[in-house]
């Protein structure tokens, strides 16, 4: 049944209002000169919003299209040398795969042991990643959705906002830009010829159609951002997309996420955030010391390989990579492989613990 023209009235004042409301706080953090304002502003406006009882809301619709230009983007920054530098990843994507088994075994351990969750509850609340996939999959196999939902939900509203601080804070030692990242980037950029943006499209839509056919996650961005990467390591293009494309992905994101805790109480959102912040504390302990470990062995910056192995979801980490200039390929590569680790095991896991 199609709204009726007050439903679609009040639906477009609401998003106008969220976004308002999401702008004052990138202004705001613009202003301080904090890192990455346009998405921890808004991140921080939006739910202080709720807070004080409006309802934000964004339409998926509009988040799905920041996610076709993130795709576009993190695409267009690859080129032919990542052929030769994709030979140094297998150690850090066997990394991978025991930092996911750790961090779930340790985080299982932390909510059935402190926060008194149930073994199924807890182990799809400890999962670091793919997130919609482990929200669905613990709603069909019976875990409590409200103590599932929040710590999700949590630790990635939390690696959003701690990540770029502590990355920054870090300075020299990541390797990172930092007047790049206090600021909007101001990059000199030409229109590219007419050939590329045709073999652009055409690619644009062939990774949109093979990803929606393979079930890819998130095959929006991953769509795009494969066609875009086959023409970019070929030599068939040389796009080059400026940062500042990167402003609007970065402002609806942060905004979108904000509004996720407009429907949860506060009293009980706040307890079970404090358990989530303290099995977020024990992954990144994880990561960090994986961090160290592999940078000793490899010459991968720091950043790079802390973003591909942060518990945050692809699209945030793959965003923040590409804003800080952190090798988004690296990162991309790496959480498409988590996806796939948890999507393949999980159903396994959670049929070995029934059987317990």
């Amino acid at each position: 049944m199609t709204p009726s023209l007050k439903t679609q009235v009040r639906s477009l004042l609401n998003l106008l209002a969220t976004l308002a409301i999401g702008a004052t706080g990138a202004l705001v953090f613009s202003l301080l000169s904090w890192p990455l304002p346009w998405m921890l502003g808004s991140l921080t406006s939006t739910p202080l919003a709720s807070l004080l009882g409006f309802t934000p809301h964004i339409p998926m619709r509009l988040f799905t299209a920041m996610l076709l230009i993130l795709g576009i983007y993190a695409g267009a920054a690859l080129d032919p040398s990542l052929v030769f530098t994709v030979w140094h990843w297998p150690l850090s994507l066997f990394g991978m795969v025991l930092l996911v088994i750790a961090t779930t075994a340790v985080n299982h351990w932390y909510f059935r042991r402190f926060a008194g969750f149930d073994s199924t509850t807890a182990l799809y609340a400890s999962v670091p990643g793919a997130q919609s996939l482990v929200l669905i999959m613990g709603a069909r196999g019976g875990a409590d959705e409200k103590q599932m939902l929040i710590p999700q939900i949590t630790r990635v509203l939390a690696v959003i906002y701690f990540v770029p601080l502590i990355l920054v804070s870090l300075g020299d030692l990541t390797g990172l830009d930092i007047n790049r990242i206090r600021s909007v980037p101001a990059e000199a950029w030409a229109l590219p010829d007419w050939q590329s943006v045709v073999w652009a499209l055409g690619a644009i839509a062939l990774g949109l159609w093979i990803a929606r056919r393979l079930r890819w996650p998130q095959p929006l961005m991953l769509g795009p951002l494969t066609g875009v990467a086959v023409l970019q390591i070929t030599g068939l293009t040389d796009l080059s997309i400026p940062g500042q494309a990167l402003v609007p992905v970065q402002f609806v994101l942060g905004t979108y996420l904000g509004t996720k805790f407009a429907k949860i109480r506060w009293r009980t959102a706040v307890i079970l955030s404090g358990h989530s912040l303290v099995a977020l504390l024990l992954t990144v302990t994880l990561v960090a010391l994986m961090t160290a470990f592999l940078t000793l062995l490899t010459d991968i910056p720091a950043a790079a390989i802390f973003l591909a192995f942060a518990p945050g979801g692809l699209p945030e980490m793959v965003l923040i990579a590409a804003t800080l200039n952190a090798d988004p390929a690296f990162v991309v590569v790496h959480h498409v492989v988590r996806f796939l680790i948890i999507a393949i095991a999980l159903p396994w896991v959670y049929r070995l613990s029934r059987n317990r």
